[in-house]
């Protein structure tokens, strides 16, 4: 059943229109303007960089403009756009970011969406690109350096993005292998800057290679693809001095391979499928908890479960089953204590959906994560499909959220946008996403 009156405010979105947890930002607030990125084409299957802007007072959408045009070698979702301000109001882009050294945007203008200029380039070889803004004009770019095995590597600016340090290595999980388990290894990571705005808290998964070329699981009695993902780990790298952590505050050589990570690992999943960790990090510096879709009795079958510490034992308490690991999900605290959680919640076949297909619910716990409950779920359409729900950042403070503004795009199935990557299929690739947003739970006409 359709809502004629929830209209979308961006179409023809690509596959992960919006990013999963390992990009961003897509949403940023400036005081009353809202700014947002998104990957989008209607004539093709390549996807280029757009940006639209609301204002929350006047209630008017502006755009979409292009920032740019991706690359055509090939389709590839991974180039979408992540945003950041500096502290003179210009607007920076960075996407086309898969291995290479991405194209790097800056508004003619302060404050103005509608012009663009080339910026300077930021590394050599970037994937996953998530940008910080930290007090002062800084900003942090933590990223992957080369393929699925490369490094994990964060960069400072002091300017606001136009020069910037060189990459400090943090996670090379193949680096100085010891058997083929090692030589296989890669890793995946989800980053949350602190309130502090000093403090870069990594979650992070280990991923066997294996899977998709040689590995037949155990479990499910199949060679996994891209769901071959396994455990939670955790690190923090303080952005003053540089020093790495664990959550025990053991100081911590850099970069760590496979087995000196084993000291960063929170729960070992044995060979169930985990993925990269939502966070909340917003009560103090020290609390940390996770959020994460893992495998059940099948590859399809997956629960969401809330890991926290609880009289200093690492603690998972089930929400609720969704389809697959790729169910985007995020978690904000508000200030009377209450957790929220943003689910997508699959319930068709999982293995139609190579990065996950569901609608998206909204879950509360009132004790500090033991029990949830259902609130309400968000689908303008009940027949469409939707992921990667996103939160606005302050312009000037990625650690200061606005959680009352929550975006995420959908399509019409029953298929992804993107074809089965381990099945034969000549579903042809066509943009058909819709983006939404939601104001204080309500949504904003598009």
């Amino acid at each position: 059943m359709k809502t004629e009156s929830i209209r979308p405010f961006a179409m023809f979105g690509s596959e992960k229109m919006f990013y999963d947890l390992r990009m961003g930002p897509q949403m940023v607030r400036n005081g009353d303007i809202l700014y947002i990125v998104y990957q989008a084409n209607g004539q093709e299957a390549f996807a280029d960089p757009y940006i639209v802007t609301y204002d929350l007072a006047a209630k008017v959408w502006s755009g979409p403009f292009k920032v740019g045009e991706a690359e055509r070698y090939d389709f590839d979702h991974h180039l979408c756009p992540v945003l950041w301000f500096d502290d003179d109001g210009y607007l920076h882009v960075l996407f086309n970011c898969h291995g290479q050294s991405g194209s790097h945007r800056i508004s003619q203008r302060p404050f103005s969406a509608d012009v663009w200029e080339d910026g300077p380039a930021i590394a050599d070889s970037i994937s996953y690109p998530h940008v910080f803004r930290l007090p002062g004009n800084r900003v942090c770019l933590y990223f992957r350096a080369y393929g699925h095995m490369g490094y994990w590597a964060y960069k400072l600016s002091n300017d606001g993005g136009y020069n910037w340090t060189k990459p400090v290595k943090i996670v090379d999980f193949d680096q100085d292998p010891e058997s083929d388990q090692d030589t296989w290894a890669g890793s995946y990571h989800t980053t949350e800057l602190d309130v502090d705005g000093h403090t870069l808290h990594v979650g992070f998964t280990y991923f066997d290679e294996r899977g998709i070329w040689k590995f037949v699981h155990p479990r499910y009695h199949r060679m996994p693809s891209v769901n071959t993902r396994y455990h939670l780990y955790y690190l923090s790298i303080d952005l003053d001095t540089g020093i790495v952590r664990n959550m025990e505050g053991d100081v911590l050589p850099c970069p760590l391979n496979r087995r000196m990570a084993e000291g960063c690992k929170l729960w070992d999943s044995g060979d169930y499928l985990t993925m990269m960790p939502a966070m909340l990090v917003s009560r103090t510096a020290s609390e940390v908890s996770f959020l994460l879709p893992v495998t059940e009795e099948t590859e399809w079958t997956c629960g969401f479960l809330y890991i926290r510490k609880v009289h200093g034992a690492w603690k998972r308490t089930r929400i609720t089953q969704t389809n697959t690991t790729w169910s985007g999900c995020r978690l904000y605290r508000e200030a009377d204590g209450t957790i929220v959680a943003y689910l997508i919640v699959g319930r068709a076949d999982g293995s139609l959906y190579t990065y996950g297909a569901g609608q998206l619910e909204r879950w509360v716990s009132e004790d500090d994560g033991e029990h949830w409950v259902f609130q309400e779920r968000y689908a303008p359409d009940a027949e469409d499909l939707y992921n990667n729900p996103i939160f606005a950042e302050d312009s000037s403070h990625s650690g200061r959220k606005d959680t009352s503004l929550v975006a995420y795009y959908g399509w019409t199935g029953p298929y992804s946008m993107q074809p089965v990557i381990d099945k034969k299929t000549d579903i042809p690739i066509i943009n058909r996403g819709k983006a939404y947003l939601l104001h204080d739970g309500k949504y904003v006409p598009g």
